[in-house]
């Protein structure tokens, strides 16, 4: 009987072994992968210093290239759009854009795109360097969310608003020269200023997404930390945050 038992004990535990080496592991859940956009196609020389004139290769050398590899390091797909490209088809499927400056004009076409982008949900980071005077109103996707910049700033440094829940820490960020922000919406929350007291970063809702506009490329293209670590945080949050004053 003793031995009956032991053998049906053998048996069941063999069984269960077997039944062990065959089950297939459980499926782990990935994350989507956050896919960025810089568009880089107007920029004015800020993006793809030293190369120029036209093509534009990410794959060589350019100033750019430290917040594109910061990016990829979080595990972001990153696309970066070179100069004269059209901005229409590579926004679908991104949830970041940033717009690094803007030389020349961009057509209705684009303006519409970056316009669906957010309404439908997209986060747009908003870089402006310095503006020239007969180049203030040429900024057509910034005026298409009625943002203005204005100027050329150097001598500057930021200060940080109260930013409610969406702050940053600007001790390592450096202006250099720049523009200032001389609209944006009545929505808008301030996230940073000049040291003269003059608007320099605000974040506002748009649709389903958010726009973070910033009067000066250098902060980005630093990649300064934390800087920029809280900044991409706040980007790759879907959803809109209502800060409180």
């Amino acid at each position: 009987m003793r031995a009956s038992i032991r053998l049906a004990i053998l048996i069941i535990a063999a069984s269960c072994a077997f039944t062990d080496l065959n089950a297939k592991p459980a499926a782990r859940r990935s994350l989507p992968t956050i896919r960025v956009v810089i568009d880089a196609s107007h920029d004015g020389g800020a993006w793809w210093f030293p190369q120029g004139p036209p093509p534009f290769d990410p794959k060589k050398p350019h100033q750019g290239v430290a917040l594109a590899d910061y990016l990829k390091r979080r595990g972001w797909q990153v696309t970066e759009v070179p100069r004269e490209a059209k901005i229409t088809n590579q926004l679908k499927g991104a949830a970041i854009v940033v717009r690094i400056g803007q030389w020349g004009e961009y057509e209705p076409s684009e303006v519409a795109a970056y316009r669906e982008f957010v309404r439908r949900g997209g986060r747009l980071l908003l870089a402006e360097g310095y503006v020239r005077d007969e180049e203030g109103d040429s900024d057509t996707v910034a005026g298409e969310f009625g943002v203005r910049f204005e100027g050329m700033i150097s001598g500057q440094g930021f200060r940080a608003a109260n930013a409610g829940a969406f702050k940053l820490d600007f001790i390592e960020v450096s202006y250099q020269i720049g523009s200032v922000v001389v609209k944006s919406p009545k929505s808008t929350q301030p996230l940073a200023y000049l040291n003269d007291g003059r608007l320099a970063m605000g974040v506002f809702p748009y649709g389903r997404g958010r726009v973070v506009f910033i009067s000066s490329v250098f902060p980005i293209l630093s990649v300064p930390q934390p800087f920029a670590k809280q900044l991409f945080d706040e980007l790759a949050r879907p959803g809109v945050r209502r800060t409180r004053s």
